[in-house]
């Protein structure tokens, strides 16, 4: 796996993080530095930082029981905080909590998420 961007040469990640396809990748706020998290079948997420034009692997989730096909990163407001859809029916909160660490709060059966529980 590689970022590429359109006025710079590619900049590859770690070929054996992943070990499956890469369904989805987000990019957080700006506001924390250059901060990207992918997703894949092979059931990880891996949270990636760059740092001295090297990408870095933070934090990989290994807490789903299936594929995870979506990521997205909650406003910047609410802080460093990742949301993890599977296939198996749960939901993964990855809220940084400073050096290092990464809080996880899965929820199970979650089948329905929106911002405004008035559409749900």
């Amino acid at each position: 796996m590689g970022l590429f961007g359109t006025f710079e040469q590619s900049v590859p990640l770690s070929p054996f993080s992943h070990e499956g396809p890469v369904w989805q990748v987000a990019w957080a706020h700006p506001m924390y530095g250059n901060i990207l998290a992918s997703c894949s079948y092979d059931r990880k997420v891996i949270i990636w930082k760059e740092e001295n034009g090297t990408w870095e692997k933070t934090h990989e989730h290994t807490g789903h029981d299936s594929s995870v096909n979506s990521v997205c990163w909650a406003p910047h407001d609410y802080g460093l905080i990742l949301a993890c859809g599977s296939s198996d029916g749960a939901i993964s909160l990855l809220t940084y909590t400073g050096l290092g660490q990464w809080e996880v709060k899965k929820i199970n059966n979650a089948h329905t998420v929106s911002p405004d529980p008035a559409y749900l």
